[in-house]
């Protein structure tokens, strides 16, 4: 029975030693990948910035791109009105001289009848 028990507390001991063999490496094994989860998660945010700041750039290279073209196309309507007014004012001052001439060609004509009759 004695020998049993001592046998028992070998074989106990010898796991004993076992578990704590593999306990430390675990620990190891947690060590290091605690480490490895705070360093990919110090660059996770890193590279968040970093997107975050290019994409704010690009939002406002875009808002100016669309600031500038905003203005280049008022001026464009603004140069298209222009001469559409002055294609309507100068079909307008055709259109009076044409009425002026017909006018003054009635004018004459009843003067020379006037004249002719007298």
């Amino acid at each position: 029975m004695k020998e049993e028990l001592t046998e028992r507390i070998k074989n106990l001991e010898t796991e004993l030693g076992s578990l704590q063999s593999e306990n430390t490496h675990f620990e190891s094994e947690n060590q290091k990948l605690q480490q490895k989860l705070k360093v990919m998660t110090e660059l996770y945010q890193e590279n968040e910035m970093k997107l975050y700041k290019k994409l704010t750039t690009e939002e406002n290279c875009h808002l100016e791109t669309e600031e500038k073209l905003s203005k280049v196309d008022k001026r464009i309507s603004h140069a298209t009105v222009k001469p559409e007014t002055y294609r309507k004012r100068a079909k307008n001052l055709d259109e009076e001289l044409e009425r002026t001439i017909h006018y003054y060609q009635k004018r004459t004509i009843s003067y020379e009848n006037k004249a002719h009759d007298n």
